[in-house]
């Protein structure tokens, strides 16, 4: 372009922007089309189809509509904050993860310390920027020592003592964020970390959610709520910037609640550590700042970001009632972790998939922190690779697409803070009434949260059982090729020797008394005069063992609660239960699917029939099609076939179907007969004929496969008639 030409474009395009700004708006003589104008447009466009098909309703009991806009925003109060500011909506930092990306925390469960500390190594080197140590059954139950033995090394790391932790942390450098997640068992660990004067990020201690999943505690509540006390208390004495209460949500999501039931029991079960522990002569400040909150986050793209935005305002709101005055014990600190109740045994390989969608998510709602589980946690042991794709994963998000370099994205987003004030909004109204009720333990004690989270899940099952909600590669889309994954666990029975051996030397070097130890431990419990924390971190040096410790706990105050648990399920369970049930039968069932008639139909019932009984890892034998019903039948006889599906269009059944059966019955066969597709005007003439079962969409498609399994002598349960 020319020099000059160029110039004067450039003279009239800044001229016209100078007009448009002082005078008018560009484009003000067209019409602004209104909410109205687009439901009439699209009412035209669906051509008498109701406009409420478009709307659909979620668990939450939100009506989600299919637009949003501008107008919508106009009632919600939090739009107008800002990042770093109160209520917390956009974040508890004004420029969010541009300025603090969140940290990669994945999780380290090696069985033995020292491959723990090889593999904390391996990933620091490799993008990893915190460390979570995942602890050993044997701590998340507080194990004593009748029991610790069975459980050391299993589902996780074995530290028994100083010298294990010592060996953990050797080679970590000093100022790196580490979480140290064991449970029951976590103050034991607190005052080892301290003894070890090893600063640490996290301590993982959170007894209401282990008497959710468990029904119990391993010790009373008095001691439960003195250790969180002694917890806060000594952090505070030290300066350091450790949070030991948790609160989580998992307990809640991976028993099939809904996102309002998960933000409302996390939230009263918040409000039940601050009450309690003021009670204990806490602050309400100090018990806010040593809080953080860890919130599963599953395949509802929007529902989670919105979610994990509505905590923050919620948090703040609660902080308002008691009172807090620290800006800092106003901030809720967030954990994630990608959705184990959304993983799947069966075609793994999705569950790269649906960690990449959770993981977003969590970004985007403004995570501290977050784990992104290996794609074969539920399907194997998770190794070098699944974890090196996990980790890589967050990287991707962070150095490739650059997730974090605007602070609050979906900010200003109509559906997201509309959803966002919705969930809030019901989960405050959830929140009162469990207040109400008397409070978290006394709902939970009562079997309302029981009750309330089971009703859902019952409707979570149904609706996965039915295929309204997919799960993709499990009760939809199977991969019906597909080779279980390798195992690359370690062998039990030596992992079990090595530690005991290593405790076992423990004890023999070490010089003092255990039982004296125990007993000095045990009288600072029952007196209450001195910090339990300060205690157990004093006979740790001298070498009793964390079951030991435990024993002492155990043994003191009133008894341990009991309430009735929740328990927690996968979304792919049932379904995984049928091709388990398959896979260990002597033989696959063989399903033989007739195709017959006009090939538009044949194919596309086939197609959905190979799907269907596929999701119960059955050997489906397709056909190009049959002349007739008698050759078709013939066919499936000479197959070995256990199930014959009849694959035609409606109005070819009332022929095929008979001659179908008496074939097969001429010829003395107990196949079972179905039919693809709901002929309603000959329903009762072919069930009189021999047909057995009838599947469409709207079957139930777990009930059906469960009682073709039991018919077949595979499945111990008939499953619902439909």
């Amino acid at each position: 372009m020319p020099s000059a030409f160029r110039n004067d474009a450039e003279n009239t395009l800044m001229s016209d922007i100078g007009k448009s700004n002082d005078s008018e708006k560009l484009f003000e003589e067209f019409p602004v089309p209104t909410k109205e104008n687009w439901k009439d447009q699209v009412v035209a466009d669906l051509k008498g189809m109701d406009f409420e098909k478009l709307e659909w309703d979620t668990y939450e009991g939100i009506r989600v509509q299919p637009m949003y806009m501008r107008e919508d925003l106009a009632a919600l109060p939090h739009v107008g904050s800002l990042p770093g500011f109160d209520p917390y909506v956009r974040g508890i930092s004004a420029l969010g993860h541009a300025a603090q990306p969140w940290n990669i925390a994945q999780t380290t469960e090696a069985p033995q310390a020292a491959d723990a500390a090889k593999e904390i190594v391996h990933a620091r080197e490799n993008g990893q920027n915190a460390v979570a140590l995942r602890f050993d059954r044997a701590a998340v139950h507080a194990c004593g020592t009748a029991d610790a033995a069975a459980q050391a090394g299993v589902e996780g790391t074995s530290v028994q003592h100083i010298p294990d932790l010592e060996l953990i942390t050797a080679k970590m450098q000093p100022r790196v964020s580490f979480d140290l997640l064991a449970g029951m068992s976590s103050p034991v660990y607190l005052a080892m970390a301290s003894a070890t004067e090893r600063c640490f990020s996290h301590v993982d201690f959170n007894p209401l959610a282990h008497l959710v999943s468990e029904g119990t505690l391993p010790y009373s509540m008095d001691t439960t709520f003195t250790l969180l006390r002694d917890a806060i208390t000594y952090v505070d004495q030290r300066s350091l910037p450790s949070t030991v209460i948790s609160v989580c949500g998992e307990c809640y999501h991976n028993a099939g609640a809904n996102t309002v039931q998960e933000l409302a029991c996390m939230l009263a079960s918040a409000v039940e550590y601050l009450h309690r522990l003021t009670e204990k002569g806490v602050t309400p400040d100090a018990v806010a700042r040593r809080i953080r909150f860890h919130f599963p986050v599953g395949m509802s793209f929007f529902m989670e970001i919105a979610k994990l935005r509505a905590a923050r305002l919620l948090w703040s709101q609660v902080t308002d009632m008691f009172g807090v005055k620290d800006d800092e014990s106003r901030k809720m600190h967030a954990h994630v972790r990608t959705s184990w109740w959304h993983q799947t045994k069966y075609d793994p390989y999705v569950n790269m998939l649906r960690a990449t969608v959770e993981s977003m998510a969590g970004v985007i709602g403004g995570a501290e922190a977050m784990y992104t589980a290996p794609f074969d946690e539920v399907a194997g042991t998770p190794g070098v690779f699944s974890k090196r794709i996990a980790r890589n994963l967050q990287i991707i998000l962070r150095e490739e697409s650059q997730l974090g370099q605007v602070t609050d994205p979906a900010a200003g987003s109509y559906y997201i803070e509309t959803l966002t004030s919705e969930v809030a909004q019901k989960a405050w109204a959830l929140f009162q009434e469990i207040e109400s009720r008397g409070g978290y333990l006394a709902a939970l004690e009562s079997g309302f949260i029981q009750d309330m989270i089971e009703k859902t899940a019952e409707e979570k099952r149904k609706n996965i059982s039915s295929r309204r909600d997919v799960i993709v590669g499990s009760n939809q889309y199977p991969n019906l090729t597909e080779k279980p994954l390798d195992s690359t666990a370690p062998d039990a029975a030596q992992v079990s020797a090595a530690i005991d051996a290593s405790l076992q030397a423990h004890r023999a070097n070490r010089t003092s008394d255990a039982a004296v130890l125990s007993q000095s431990l045990q009288e600072v419990l029952r007196s209450g005069t001195g910090n339990l924390i300060a205690a157990m971190a004093a006979v740790l040096q001298e070498g009793l063992t964390v079951a030991e410790v435990n024993d002492v706990l155990r043994n003191g105050g009133s008894d341990a609660p009991q309430v009735r648990p929740l328990k927690s399920f996968r979304a792919a369970e049932d379904f995984e239960r049928l091709r388990d049930a398959v896979a260990a039968s002597d033989r696959k069932p063989r399903v033989f699917l007739a195709t017959y008639g006009p090939g538009a139909w044949r194919h596309a019932r086939a197609t959905f029939s190979s799907g269907f009984f596929g999701t119960a890892g059955l050997d489906v034998m397709n056909n190009p099609g049959f002349d007739t019903p008698e050759a078709a039948a013939e066919a499936a006889l000479a197959a070995g076939a256990d199930i014959l599906v009849a694959c035609s269009d409606d109005e070819s059944y009332s022929d095929m179907m008979p001659r179908v059966i008496d074939t097969l019955r001429g010829a003395g066969s107990n196949m079972i007969v179905v039919v693809a597709g709901y002929p309603k005007d000959s329903i009762e003439a072919l069930q009189k004929a021999g047909v057995e079962m009838f599947i469409h969409m709207r079957s139930d498609v777990g009930a059906s496969l469960k009682k073709v399994l039991w018919r077949l002598g595979i499945a111990t349960d008939k499953g619902n008639e439909e």
